[in-house]
Formats: structure tokens, C-alpha cells, sequence
């Protein structure tokens, strides 16, 4: 220990005084130093103090924008939810009119449907008609006849037809005329035969009918042409 610290004085005692103390610098040249640097401090601090104006000029530029953005984001909020509820109404006016296109789409297929048969009844309307038809006198009078009647169509496989036909009569019929005419004859030969006895008249089988001979009277035939 005592080696120690004989060794430790002799080496402080040959370092040199010179390295141990050295003579300040010169104040005048140092004051310099510190006058250019407090000149350099206060250049900063002056732009420095530019750049803070100019910071919280940006920064209430930044705090109106963000107002505005606030504002805006409001109102796009607002206009979102318009926007929901007329897309909700949208929707709803949509699936109503898919459901009116629909009952539309029923009904023209329906209405298609329908002109189809219309065109086939009108094409087997348009074709030769095949009927039977059966009538039913039931009555027949001098100026009016009455008969039911039933028609079967066989082009369209239907009856289509039921009915009566009533026929009013204008003046006379070939019939009648005809009629008219026999019942004159028969009144004349009633009247003829009146007059003469059964041994006078004879009878005589013609082609066309009978022909009576009246002793002293015309010939009289009695036939189709009668």
C-alpha cells in the first residue's frame, strides 16, 4: 500500500505544470463568438417565432376546415338517411310494381289465351258447315205455323242451335190455290152426281187416277190432275 501511493506522488510531481493549468482565452475574441452566436440564437428564434405564426395560421385554417368537414359530414348523414328512406320507399314502389307486372303479364296471357280460342271458334265459323236440323209442326193454322227446332253442328261437334220458327202467311199458297181449286171441281160433281141415279154414272180405272162417266153429261176424270 505505502508503494502504492509513493509511486502515485512521483507521478504527479514529473507531469507538467503546463498540462495541469492553461491560461484563459482571450475575452475579447470569445465575446465575439457569444455576440455571433446570441446573433445566430436570435435569427432562429425570430424564424422560429415566423414559423409559429405561420403554424397557427395553419392550424385555425385546419380548425375551420374541420369545422366545415363537421358540417358537411352532417349533412352528408343528413342526405345518407334521405337517401335510406327513399330507397326503402324505391324498394317498396318496386316490388309493387313488380307485382302490377306480374298481374299484367297474368292478365296478357290470359288475354292471349283468349284471342287463340277466339281465332280457332272464328276459323271453324269460317269453315263449311255441316248440320242436321229436325223441326216439330205443332202448329199450322190459314195464316200462322209454329215449329220448334233443335240443330246439330257436326263441323263444330255441337248442337248449336235451338229454336221455333213462327211463319205469318200473306196471301194465298200454291196449296191453297190448288185446294181452292179441287174443292170447286168436287162441289160440281157433288152437285152432278146429285142430280142422277147410280145407274147413269159409271166408273173407269185410268193410268192416273179414275174416270167417272155421267150418262148426257162431259167426261169427268178424277186424278193428279184433278
Amino acid at each position: 500500500m505505502k508503494k502504492l501511493i509513493i509511486i502515485t506522488i512521483i507521478l504527479f510531481i514529473t507531469i507538467p505544470i503546463s498540462n495541469i493549468y492553461s491560461a484563459p482565452p482571450d475575452s475579447t475574441q470569445y465575446d465575439r463568438q457569444q455576440d455571433r452566436r446570441i446573433d445566430t440564437n436570435e435569427r432562429d428564434i425570430a424564424r422560429n417565432t415566423d414559423d409559429i405564426g405561420d403554424f397557427a395560421d395553419d392550424i385555425r385554417t385546419n380548425e375551420r376546415d374541420i369545422r366545415d368537414n363537421e358540417r358537411d359530414t352532417n349533412t352528408n348523414i343528413r342526405n345518407i338517411g334521405r337517401n335510406i328512406d327513399d330507397i326503402t320507399v324505391n324498394t317498396t314502389n318496386n316490388n309493387e310494381q313488380d307485382i302490377t307486372l306480374s298481374d299484367h303479364d297474368t292478365r296478357i296471357s290470359n288475354n292471349t289465351n283468349r284471342i287463340n280460342n277466339l281465332d280457332n271458334r272464328v276459323g271453324d265459323l269460317e269453315k263449311t258447315q255441316y248440320v242436321y236440323e229436325q223441326e216439330f209442326r205443332i202448329i199450322d193454322t190459314k195464316k200462322w205455323t209454329v215449329k220448334p227446332f233443335i240443330r246439330t253442328n257436326f263441323t263444330r261437334s255441337k248442337v248449336d242451335t235451338i229454336g221455333v220458327r213462327a211463319t205469318f202467311k200473306f196471301g194465298k199458297s200454291y196449296e191453297e190455290k190448288l185446294i181452292e181449286k179441287q174443292d170447286g171441281r168436287i162441289e160440281r160433281l157433288e152437285a152432278l152426281l146429285e142430280t142422277k141415279t147410280m145407274n147413269e154414272i159409271k166408273t173407269e180405272k185410268i193410268n192416273n187416277g179414275w174416270k167417272i162417266n155421267v150418262k148426257n153429261s162431259p167426261i169427268i176424270s178424277v186424278g193428279k190432275d184433278w
